[in-house]
């Protein structure tokens, strides 16, 4: 059994790569970065650190996700037109498919498990 911890100072300080196919040429589109992690025996597993600088873009993910915001905050607002506002300590769950629009106020920094 290989168990990996992560402190808090560990993820809020791993550097992070820009995230492929991200068009950045419109102004106020958030820029993204993360880096995936990777967990023995489970390579199907998609898990990481993402952050989003302040701006705007749209979520199009097809799993469902459970998040865990590190700092930073945002508001989420999805298609049906419900909103939810994320700040640090918060943990999130999207259901597959859920699709809307992400405005980040502060740079936000998350812990991600994509399912």
């Amino acid at each position: 059994m290989k168990i990996q911890k992560f402190t808090q100072g560990q993820l809020l300080d791993m550097p992070l790569a820009l995230q492929p196919n991200v068009v950045m040429e419109e102004k106020g589109v958030s820029e993204r970065r993360s880096k995936a992690l990777t967990m023995e025996g489970r390579g199907h597993a998609r898990f990481g650190v993402w952050e989003a600088s302040v701006g705007t873009f749209n979520r199009e993910v097809e799993l469902g996700e459970i998040m865990h915001i590190l700092i930073g905050s945002a508001v989420f607002t999805d298609d049906s037109g419900h909103a939810i506002e994320m700040n640090p300590g918060d943990t999130l769950v999207f259901d597959p498919n859920t699709r809307g629009t992400w405005v980040v106020k502060e740079p936000i920094r998350k812990l991600y498990v994509l399912v």
